[in-house]
C-alpha cells in the first residue's frame, strides 16, 4: 500500500514531467523509508536488549568468593599417645573427685 501511494504521488507530482523520471525517485524513496523504519526498530532493539540487561543484573544477586582453598585442607589430628594420656589424665581426676566427695559424705 505504502509503494502504490509513493507511485500514485510521482503520477500526480507533476503532469509536465516525464513519468518515466518520476518512477526511479519512488524507488529511492522506498527504500529511504525502509531504511528509516529498519534503523527506528533497531534502535528500540538495541534499547530493549539493554534495558533487559540492567533488569537482570539488578536482580541477580551478587555473590562473590573471597578465597577458596587450593588443595583439600589438612585434618589436623592429635596423636593416639598424646590422646591416651589426656584420657587417662581425665579418667584419674574424675576419679579423685568421686573418692574425696565419697569421703566427705562419709564423714558427714
Amino acid at each position: 500500500a505504502y509503494n502504490d501511494a509513493l507511485r500514485g504521488k510521482a503520477t500526480l507530482s507533476d503532469a509536465n514531467l516525464n513519468l518515466a523520471m518520476q518512477l526511479p525517485a519512488t524507488s529511492i524513496q522506498s527504500k529511504q523509508t525502509d531504511l528509516t523504519v529498519f534503523g527506528t526498530a533497531y534502535g528500540e532493539l538495541l534499547k530493549n536488549l539493554e534495558l533487559a540487561k540492567f533488569n537482570l543484573l539488578k536482580e541477580t544477586p551478587v555473590v562473590q568468593v573471597l578465597d577458596e582453598p587450593i588443595l583439600p585442607l589438612e585434618k589436623v589430628k592429635l596423636g593416639k599417645m598424646i590422646t591416651g594420656i589426656i584420657t587417662a589424665f581425665l579418667f584419674g581426676f574424675i576419679t579423685v573427685v568421686v573418692l574425696a566427695a565419697k569421703r566427705v559424705l562419709k564423714q558427714i
